[in-house]
């Protein structure tokens, strides 16, 4: 189907009630429509990103998305108008810049798989983290182009949103990057390098823009179950960081985690700012001061009341088997109680 065709058949003021022309129409809010994708955007058997050889139809889609709101907000002369034109041109860019490094990555996956009955590795978690980028970004964009002529759209709000998604693509850009780089300094199969350091490509993450993905975008590669969840974890870790690293009792402390978690969770990018800024420079007696919060009879009822429950897809049992240990001096076997 051409692409004018695409684009004129989601016009606004479109009364016909046929369905789009780039993707079904869906009811419901932004998070309930990423569950009612078409099946072709569906992963592969072995959890990597589905690549047509042709084409990337997830890319193309969000590309013809991103065109059809960049023509709907070029001539609205408003700050939030201007700010979310740009944002979606960017995101082409950078759709664009993806789509052939995800190709090229696919290309070479399976040569990094244990066996053939195998197929997992590094590279295909990587592919399927982009995929849940794209997939996501995609539905925001189509939530855009189907209430931005609304009374009820919030286009403040949602300018926000797909500029962080617009960053979180750059930064997804880079890391391909950086995959193929790692590619060119090994041997075929071979991921360790003979001739540079892992220190040298560690040293290039640096340019990678961290803030994006502890932002809105938190949590953007699992499942809807484990958003809040991150969320409230990352909520908790920005308020007890500042009332760790603050002058008083325990009564000020208290009055002031109680604050700034409020603060935190009304702002993602302030939160996104502190956490990263956290994982830079704090010590390994913050890190231990925060984790044994979990051990306190506090927090054992805590999440029953003010978090989330994580959905069990499957439950694993590992049962205990009898291990046994030659002895050092002689050649009896010692079990070891279990």
């Amino acid at each position: 189907m051409p692409n004018e065709q695409l684009i004129d058949s989601s016009k606004d003021g479109d009364d016909s009630g046929q369905p789009s022309a780039i993707l079904p129409t869906t009811s419901g809010s932004p998070e309930e429509q990423l569950q009612q994708l078409p099946d072709e955007l569906a992963v592969e058997a072995d959890g990597t990103l589905k690549v047509n050889t042709d084409e990337l139809y997830l890319f193309d889609t969000l590309i013809e998305l991103c065109r059809n709101n960049i023509k709907y907000f070029e001539d609205d002369e408003s700050e939030n108008g201007l700010r979310i034109h740009g944002a979606f041109v960017g995101l082409i860019d950078h759709v664009v810049t993806a789509k052939p490094l995800v190709k090229e990555v696919h290309d070479f996956a399976h040569e990094y798989d244990f066996d053939e009955n195998t197929p997992g590795n590094g590279f295909r978690s990587f592919l399927y983290v982009v995929e849940c980028c794209v997939k996501t970004t995609l539905k925001l964009a189509r939530y855009v182009m189907e209430n931005r002529g609304t009374m009820m759209f919030r286009k403040a709000m949602y300018v926000k949103e797909v500029e962080a998604y617009n960053h979180l693509l750059a930064s997804l850009c880079t890391c391909l990057k950086h995959c193929h780089t790692l590619r060119r300094w090994t041997e075929p199969g071979h991921l360790f390098p003979d001739s540079r350091t892992v220190e040298e490509l560690l040293g290039k993450a640096e340019t990678i823009n961290q803030f994006c993905f502890y932002g809105r975008c938190l949590g953007f590669q699992f499942c809807e179950s484990m958003k809040p969840l991150l969320k409230f974890i990352s909520i908790g870790m920005a308020g007890f960081s500042e009332g760790y690293y603050s002058e008083g009792g325990k009564i000020s402390k208290a009055t002031s985690l109680m604050f700034t978690s409020t603060k935190y969770m009304l702002d993602p990018e302030l939160r996104a700012r502190r956490i990263v800024n956290i994982s830079q420079h704090s010590n390994v007696d913050f890190c231990k001061a925060f984790w044994f919060l979990a051990e306190s009879e506090l927090m054992h009822s805590l999440p029953s009341f003010v978090g989330f429950k994580v959905k069990v897809s499957r439950v694993i049992t590992i049962p205990p088997e009898p291990i046994e240990l030659k002895a050092e001096k002689s050649d009896v076997m010692i079990s070891i109680p279990i």
